[in-house]
């Protein structure tokens, strides 16, 4: 699915046990977990010190991509904001999600991974959702003044506010088969 030749390695060092086992119990779990059509790159933990400084470093496949956009959006909010578990992915930024090159969504940021309610989810996706509006408006706003254009739209402050004031239940979404 992906090129195998890059790995990560990731190294975490705590000065308490409860911090430790936290991240631990995080990595060991979303080990064995599905999101539908997001999908965890294969890692394995390389070193797990049980002693003062406590000691956790990972291997992680590297995906080779580009962050996740708009239609992909939709799949994150499916299957991993509405995920009907009290355990799921925390943070919905497009660059935490890597669509390879073969067309598969990958979630990279493991850490980032424990229990939060369908509720608080769909909120933080909300804000993140928004944002990334607002940063693809604001990046297209740059390439065009770049090459001498001009966009004669809404003004900055008319389009932010009504992107602000844009609710998910309000996109024009159908769960797909």
């Amino acid at each position: 699915m992906t090129c195998e030749n890059f790995k990560i390695k990731k190294w975490y060092e705590f000065h308490n046990e409860e911090d430790f086992l936290i991240l631990k119990n995080k990595l060991e779990k979303i080990s064995t977990e599905s999101f539908g059509r997001v999908l965890i790159p294969e890692f394995k933990i390389t070193k797990c010190g049980y002693s003062s400084p406590w000691v956790i470093e990972y291997e992680s496949e590297y995906i080779k991509g580009h962050p996740a956009r708009a239609d992909q959006m939709k799949i994150i909010y499916e299957d991993v904001v509405l995920k009907d578990s009290e355990w799921s992915l925390n943070n919905y930024h497009p660059q935490n999600y890597i669509v390879d090159t073969h067309g598969y969504l990958f979630y990279i940021d493991l850490e980032d991974y424990g229990p939060t309610s369908i509720q608080d989810r769909k909120d933080r996706f909300e804000i993140e959702y928004k944002n990334f509006i607002i940063e693809t408006q604001a990046t297209l706003n740059g390439l065009l003044n770049r090459v001498g254009l001009k966009y004669t739209g809404k003004t900055k402050s008319e389009m932010q506010k009504s992107l602000l004031d844009m609710k998910i239940s309000n996109l024009n979404y159908e769960r797909g088969v």
